[in-house]
């Protein structure tokens, strides 16, 4: 594969009227492999919503985890789910912007702020004390039966997401958040 396949994915980077540049979200194209095995023609692009200042760097994670071969099982916009984190992360949906407080707070997200990306929930289940989310992740909660579309450390994707400066919600000790990652860093 070439590499330059790329240069047809462009990424739009200008904010919605009114908003601080480099911070509303922006439409972003990426290119991504599909979890059930079949490997789709480069060109393969969805639509996801990211602050304007990370585009490029959310497009360069995803030309990273394509050149690794790392399955996605679906890359849709959470707006499909009616904007329910819940029903997406059921329906293994990775996805990105959501406008939405952070759960029991009054706090935007990191994904209402266009930062973080949710990748494959079903295969990377948010791990809690009482509780793993969505309730069909309990059978990827052993991280140490690797399977495809998992996040494991060690492991070559999250070594791309600590070499490109993303956060793993993986190596949160409160609770395991394995499918977010985020740009917790300056824009």
């Amino acid at each position: 594969m070439r590499l330059d396949v790329w240069n047809f994915c462009q990424v739009a980077f200008e904010p919605a009227r009114g908003m601080q540049r480099g911070r509303a979200p922006v439409d972003t194209c990426v290119v991504h492999r599909e979890l059930r095995g079949e490997r789709h023609p480069v060109g393969w692009l969805r639509r996801r919503r990211l602050a304007a200042a990370l585009a490029r760097r959310a497009v360069e994670l995803f030309r990273r985890l394509y050149v690794l071969g790392f399955p996605i099982r679906q890359l849709t916009l959470v707006d499909d789910y009616g904007a329910s984190d819940d029903a997406s992360m059921a329906a293994d949906n990775s996805s990105a912007f959501n406008f939405r407080v952070v759960a029991g707070t009054d706090v935007l997200s990191q994904h209402a702020l266009g930062r973080a990306i949710d990748l494959n929930p079903v295969e990377n289940p948010w791990r809690k004390p009482d509780r793993i989310d969505p309730p069909a992740g309990a059978a990827f909660a052993d991280r140490r039966d690797i399977r495809p579309g998992m996040i494991v450390r060690p492991g070559p994707i999250v070594g791309v997401l600590d070499e490109l400066g993303w956060e793993w919600g993986g190596d949160w000790r409160h609770a395991r958040d394995d499918h977010h990652v985020v740009w917790s860093r300056p824009l």
